[in-house]
C-alpha cells in the first residue's frame, strides 16, 4: 500500500510539472520548439505504453491457465496494439509534417482520416471481444441462463475520438481545397 502511496505521488508530481512545462512553452509561443517537445514527449509515452502494455499482457497470460476467454483477450490485445502502432506511426507523422512546415497537404488530412479510422475499429475489436467473451462463458455455464454482454467503457471513448478525428479530417481536407484556390488566385 506504501508502494502505490509513492508510486501515485510520484505521478501526480510529474503530471504538474508536464504541465507547467506546457505552460512555459505556450507563453513563449515558439511553434517548433511546442512541436519538438510534444515529439519527443509522443514517442516516450507511446514507448512507456508499449512497454506497460507487454509487460502486464505477459503477466496476465502467464499467470492464468490458458482458456478460450484467454485466446480472445490475446487477439484483442494484439489487434489493438497493431492499430495503436498504425496510430501512432501517423501521429508522428503529422508532427514531421508540422515541424517542417508542411500544413496544407492532402498527406496530412489522409493521416487523420486513418487516425480516426483506427480508432473506429478498435471499438469494433472491443466490442467484438466482449461478445466473444460473453458467447463462451454463456456456451460453457459460467453465467447462470442468462446472456450478458460484458463490455468496457473504453470503445465510448474511442469511438467518440474516432469520429471527432473523422470530421477533423474532413474539415482539413476542406481547408486544404480553400488553400489550393487562394494559391491560384494570387
Amino acid at each position: 500500500m506504501q508502494y502505490m502511496f509513492i508510486l501515485l505521488t510520484l505521478l501526480a508530481i510529474g503530471t504538474l510539472s508536464l504541465s507547467v512545462y506546457i505552460i512555459y512553452l505556450t507563453k513563449k509561443n515558439n511553434l517548433t520548439e511546442i512541436l519538438r517537445f510534444f515529439s519527443k514527449f509522443l514517442i516516450f509515452v507511446f514507448c512507456f505504453f508499449v512497454l506497460i502494455y507487454v509487460v502486464l499482457s505477459l503477466v496476465a497470460l502467464f499467470t492464468k491457465p490458458l482458456n478460450e476467454i484467454s485466446l480472445i483477450l490475446l487477439l484483442d490485445i494484439s489487434f489493438r496494439g497493431y492499430f495503436f502502432y498504425y496510430i501512432f506511426k501517423d501521429a508522428l507523422f503529422l508532427m514531421n509534417q508540422l515541424n517542417h512546415g508542411i500544413v496544407f497537404e492532402e498527406k496530412n488530412a489522409e493521416a487523420v482520416l486513418r487516425m480516426g479510422k483506427n480508432f473506429i475499429l478498435i471499438t469494433a475489436i472491443q466490442i467484438l471481444t466482449g461478445l466473444g467473451i460473453s458467447v463462451v462463458r454463456y456456451i460453457g455455464g459460467t453465467y447462470s441462463k442468462e446472456f450478458i454482454v460484458t463490455i468496457a467503457s473504453e470503445p465510448l471513448i474511442f469511438i467518440v475520438v474516432g469520429f471527432i478525428l473523422y470530421i477533423l479530417a474532413l474539415i482539413y481536407r476542406k481547408a486544404i481545397e480553400i488553400y489550393e484556390e487562394n494559391k491560384l488566385t494570387v
